[in-house]
């Protein structure tokens, strides 16, 4: 989608950053990688060609070469980062996933991975590391849908009349099967919206409950 000032909130993925490179600590740089490949969204400065007669619409990314003269894409998290690169001129972006850096990447045999923030906390990720991030999300999620084809492997629970319950959002989200849980209800015509909400009762029992919107039958 072309620049028109969108605003992006990366205020996890900053935080992440910021207290891997206090702590440097395995958990820090896997929270880090978490955000990256499942939440968060990116400025991708490009050249965008409009479609014209005889050509179909093209798009090139810019690249940035390191010291060692390895080229990387840039992927900025906000605008403020992007100006610190393109300065106050207009720029065209895209706004871009993990996922479409991978796919970036299986096209440019030449560019080594993409960094994040270059001009300011920045973070690379390398080619091999991006590679292995795919393939372990791919893994995640292909468990989640085997699983789920399955079938329901539940008990149902009936909360007793005048229980006393707290909901809100919870504290941590299951990327991985939120995704996947995603993924099944966009192939549903009959859900039209989900909400994960995190369930505590009376007796400090917590769980994850997921509201939903339908038709038809409840079952």
């Amino acid at each position: 989608m072309e620049s028109n000032e969108q605003v992006l909130d990366n205020a996890p993925l900053l935080q992440a950053i910021a207290r891997m490179q206090t702590e440097n600590s395995r958990e820090s740089q896997e929270a880090v990688l978490d955000i990256v490949i499942s939440q968060a969204q990116f400025l991708a400065p490009a050249d965008i060609v409009p479609e014209t007669e005889g050509k179909e619409a093209a798009v090139r990314f810019q690249l940035l070469t390191n010291q060692e003269g390895q080229p990387f894409f840039p992927a900025f998290t906000d605008w403020t980062e992007l100006r610190k690169f393109c300065g106050p001129k207009q720029q065209q972006t895209l706004l871009l996933r993990f996922d479409d850096y991978v796919a970036m990447l299986q096209r440019n045999d030449k560019a080594h991975g993409f960094v994040i923030n270059p001009m300011g906390l920045s973070l690379t990720l390398d080619r091999g590391t991006v590679m292995s991030l795919f393939k372990k999300k791919q893994e995640v999620l292909q468990r989640a849908q085997a699983k789920a084809a399955q079938g329901p492997a539940f008990t149902e629970e009936t909360v007793e009349k005048d229980t006393q319950v707290m909901v809100g959002d919870p504290v941590q989200v299951p990327d991985g099967l939120l995704e996947a849980v995603c993924q099944l209800a966009a192939q549903r015509e009959d859900i039209r919206t989900l909400w994960l909400r995190q369930m505590v009762r009376q007796d400090g029992v917590q769980s994850l409950i997921i509201v939903v919107d339908h038709t038809g039958d409840q079952a």
